[in-house]
């Protein structure tokens, strides 16, 4: 069980990080007060820190339970599902380099997975 929340944890960096990369589109192009005034008015900013907040906490349980060696390996699956997803629907293609590294840090968070069994 606890795999899953170290998954789900991922999973809400991640969606964090697409959230954060929404509010970039929105302030895009505005200098650097505009901007700043400008990420008060979009809800995805605030989105994206409730989420980290809420992952935070997540985390700090998730430390109590298991080591931070083997727990932190984990938070690299929040590369991986924010490079796929951002290639599904921000049209952002992963490059060679960037596959292979992506499958280097699962076979990692595999190997520290079956090793924690």
């Amino acid at each position: 069980m606890l795999f899953f929340y170290l998954f789900l944890n991922a999973v809400a960096l991640a969606a964090g990080q697409l959230l954060f990369k929404s509010t970039a589109v929105q302030v895009k192009g505005l200098p650097l007060a505009a901007m700043l005034r400008g990420i008060a008015l979009v809800p995805s900013f605030y989105a994206a820190c409730v989420l980290y907040a809420i992952a935070t906490v997540l985390w700090v349980w998730i430390l109590t339970k298991v080591s931070l060696s083997t727990a932190y390996p984990f938070v690299g699956l929040s590369f991986i599902i924010v490079a796929l997803v951002s290639w599904l629907f921000l049209g952002e293609t992963p490059t060679l380099r960037g596959c292979i590294g992506m499958l280097m840090v699962a076979a990692g968070v595999a190997l520290i997975a079956a090793s924690t069994r």
